[in-house]
């Protein structure tokens, strides 16, 4: 997606300036690029990507991680949360990130903003927002 040339390189241009004026207080945020390519792998049609992509950066998980700066309490009750879920859920991993000093700020904030899209496969992403679009934003 990222290379002029590439398969629908155009498409996620035209998407992420066309977001980028819709919301000019949120502009492009780095990590956007991965979850409207991944959109319009679903979505031929670039408005309709477009809608996918403002409803999905308008819910309350990505309108926390969009902040200004000094605006961050909702961001940090996400790391949070998730700190607590690591302890409750995986105690002996949590306890690793501990012992080696990985805090979750380390890696969350590029999940979250790219909705797993940078680290995961494309079908593991995949299943992972089916999951997020039917549960909500519990799941993630």
């Amino acid at each position: 997606f990222f290379q002029r040339g590439c398969l629908l390189h155009d498409q996620l241009l035209e998407l992420l300036c066309v977001y980028a004026k819709y919301r000019p207080d949120v502009g492009y945020i780095q990590g956007m690029s991965f979850v409207a390519g991944h959109l319009l792998l679903y979505i031929e049609d670039v408005y309709m990507a477009f809608v996918v992509l403002a409803n999905l950066l308008n819910m309350p998980l990505f309108s926390a991680l969009f902040q200004p700066k000094g605006c961050r309490h909702a961001y940090t009750d996400h790391y949070e949360l998730h700190q607590k879920l690591l302890e409750a859920q995986l105690p002996q991993i949590s306890e690793h990130f501990r012992n080696e000093g990985v805090a979750g700020d380390m890696y969350l904030l590029e999940w979250l903003i790219t909705l797993f899209c940078r680290r995961l496969r494309l079908d593991t992403a995949g299943r992972l927002w089916d999951m997020y679009f039917t549960h909500g934003e519990i799941f993630v």
